[in-house]
């Protein structure tokens, strides 16, 4: 008996209404850091360590299976066909067993005609979506033939001009669907793929309306859910969208997206995101919220030299630079930036996307940006915030006669 509450992972004991072949909440928090649809749109291969399936049925819904692209914690993604009404490729997003398929269309039904109206050359389309002949929903995207838009950047040692060039081109895209009342919630590098057109490398963004439809806030609960249900990946997370409480934060706004781009522009600076994944992936679920909504990220300048299982040297070497180069570039403007990108207030981030991509292109102009350093009152507010309870009983009663006299 004692087996059968025992992690499917990693041996650890279960919980008592978890069953045998179920895995704990550290494994579910560590496949909801590392999955994900790393290959949606591109070149097969899965984007954690476990292999991708070789065996795929037929058709689903219609669509003639081709090849599968990867797999992650909501399901898996096919290389379809298309025949009718027109013949085209497409990448398929099948649901896994376990989430309502008719939650999850009612959800995305909400947005449809919201994302009709998106038009965007940064952006692929959702064409289509419905429930495949087991009962599982499905959505048909335009299918995108490229790769992560920080391996595109590492891989083509992209300088730190270029990276932010096509970071400006992410926002921009961004900023389109805000406008058009479609928020993303789930903004990671594999949801941002690059591909090659005749005009050069351009950035596209992936799920837009598909990962609402799916997301659910993040939880204490869903980590003793079946497995993949953490629908986003830590490390992009806002503040805000995590849920510590039954009540819980306010919805996350198009300010989340906001947050999710700085993180990006994080990693395309300097070579990690403000919070290692493994940290996060070890960490209990009370120390991951706490990093998540207290802990102030380190400047990206500062990052470089801290950077787990790579070099100072990699990272400039892949920005064509040299490490005292590269910590240089980044330190006063871009550290301001991508620091204000990720305030954990929402008030005091970027506004919209459009701001945040503005205030690189001011300083690729070589033009002063709204990104200043923390004023002295700032620090103090967070400081506050953070440690209000300490301060309260440090403080104690308020001597009345001292009050009148001060």
């Amino acid at each position: 008996m004692a087996d059968m509450n025992r992690c499917a992972r990693c041996g650890a004991t279960l919980p008592p209404r978890q069953g045998e072949g179920e895995s704990c909440p550290r494994c579910l928090l560590a496949l909801g850091l590392s999955t994900g649809f790393a290959s949606l749109g591109g070149a097969k291969g899965a984007s954690s360590s476990d292999e991708v399936p070789s065996d795929f049925p037929d058709s689903i819904g219609g669509f003639g299976i081709l090849d599968t692209l990867g797999e992650g914690g909501t399901g898996v993604v096919y290389l379809a066909e298309q025949t009718q009404p027109v013949r085209r490729k497409v990448a398929l997003k099948v649901v896994r067993a376990g989430l309502s398929s008719r939650e999850v269309l009612a959800r995305f039904e909400t947005e449809r005609q919201a994302l009709a109206l998106l038009s965007h050359p940064g952006i692929a389309k959702v064409l289509d979506a419905g429930t495949a002949e087991d009962g599982r929903a499905f959505f048909a995207m335009e299918w995108v033939p490229g790769v992560p838009i920080t391996e595109h950047c590492d891989r083509e040692r992209l300088t730190t001009v270029q990276r932010l060039e096509l970071l400006v081109e992410v926002c921009e895209a961004v900023q389109h669907a805000h406008a058009e009342g479609v928020t993303h919630g789930e903004i990671k590098p594999s949801n941002v793929l690059v591909t090659e057109e005749d005009e050069g490398p351009r950035p596209k963004i992936l799920d837009l309306g598909v990962a609402r439809a799916l997301g659910e806030r993040l939880t204490a609960e869903a980590l003793y859910s079946a497995q993949g249900l953490l629908s986003g990946t830590p490390s992009y997370v806002a503040p805000e969208q995590i849920t510590v409480t039954p009540a819980g934060p306010s919805e996350g706004d198009a300010r989340a997206d906001v947050y999710a781009l700085g993180v990006l522009l994080y990693e395309l600076l300097a070579g990690a995101p403000p919070f290692e994944a493994r940290r996060l992936r070890q960490a209990g679920w009370a120390e991951m919220v706490q990093v998540i909504q207290q802990e102030e990220p380190p400047r990206p300048s500062a990052r470089v030299t801290t950077l787990e299982g790579t070099s100072a040297s990699e990272v400039a070497v892949r920005r064509r630079t040299e490490p005292r180069r590269l910590i240089k570039e980044l330190r006063g403007d871009l550290d301001w930036i991508a620091l204000k990108a990720l305030e954990k207030d929402r008030s005091r981030r970027y506004q919209s996307a459009y701001d945040l991509g503005l205030d690189i292109r001011r300083l690729l102009r070589h033009e002063p940006v709204t990104a200043r350093p923390a004023s002295l009152r700032s620090l103090l507010g967070k400081a506050l915030r953070r440690y209000r309870r300490q301060f309260a009983r440090r403080r104690g009663p308020v001597d009345p006669k001292r009050r009148s006299r001060s």
